[in-house]
């Protein structure tokens, strides 16, 4: 067996003893269905600013790739339930700046026109992601 194979099987038999194999089960799941919603969210927020995924990773980026970075942010922060810095390593950011990117969204006001309607396509995208996890489970 390859080295990687072991490695696999001593952490999955690492876990069934700490956590029993119903738990074990859960956590691959569920590890599973979060790569699958992260995946869901960049792509749904990319199609929706005419993007490809590795537009909103670049260091310079256009004021639609801003936007996009930032809810993807958001999204995958809320919705996804991943941790700053895993968001920060999809993105190539730190965590810092995924912090002050959702911060952003939470500052938006509805009596800013643009702001407004930021919010809701932000408001869309959630709607099309509880979609999305409810047809999925």
């Amino acid at each position: 067996m390859s080295n990687k194979i072991v490695k696999m099987l001593k952490a999955l038999e690492k876990s069934v003893t700490k956590v029993g194999v119903d738990k074990t089960i859960e956590n691959l799941v569920s590890s599973e269905e979060t790569v699958n919603t992260t995946d869901f969210i960049i792509d749904l927020v990319c199609k929706e600013f005419n993007l490809q995924p590795h537009q909103i990773k670049k260091s310079t980026k256009t004021a639609s790739q801003k936007k996009a970075s930032h809810i993807v942010a958001y999204l995958l922060y809320y919705q996804a339930t991943l941790t700053q810095s895993e968001i920060g390593s999809i993105l190539g950011r730190s965590k810092a700046s995924i912090n002050r990117y959702i911060a952003d969204i939470h500052y938006l006001s509805d009596k800013v026109l643009h702001e407004k309607e930021l919010k809701e396509k932000i408001n869309y995208f959630e709607q099309k992601i509880k979609e999305h996890k409810s047809n999925r489970y």
